[in-house]
């Protein structure tokens, strides 16, 4: 299922919730979204990171791009 928006582009529209049964909708989107912010930190300061010091840690410039999009 598709929610067209006013410009003419869709997004996918996601009917999961994102809460599991007895738990709290609202601390279950504060988690998401710290989750998301977390995520997005450490994408930040990898890509701050020279090569040298990626490679120091293991990571190569293209692995350190999609590590922060893991769950």
């Amino acid at each position: 299922m598709k929610n067209t928006l006013k410009t003419g582009q869709t997004l996918p529209l996601n009917l999961e919730p994102c809460y599991s049964a007895g738990q709290n909708p609202l601390i279950a989107l504060y988690r998401r979204i710290a989750n998301w912010r977390q995520r997005r930190r450490n994408r930040l300061i990898l890509s701050a990171l020279s090569d040298d010091q990626l490679k120091d840690i293991g990571l190569s410039r293209s692995e350190a791009g999609q590590f922060g999009d893991k769950n």
